[in-house]
């Protein structure tokens, strides 16, 4: 594999990340609107 598939992949895997994480947070600020 050469760097430069590697440094993709890094960085894929880490906007994933970000993505997934914020959508965790989505998820339970719509759960703490819908209790209010």
């Amino acid at each position: 594999m050469s760097l430069k598939n590697f440094l993709l992949k890094k960085v894929f895997s880490s906007k994933t990340k970000v993505t997934k994480y914020r959508e965790k947070i989505n998820i339970q600020t719509q759960h703490k609107e819908k209790e209010i």
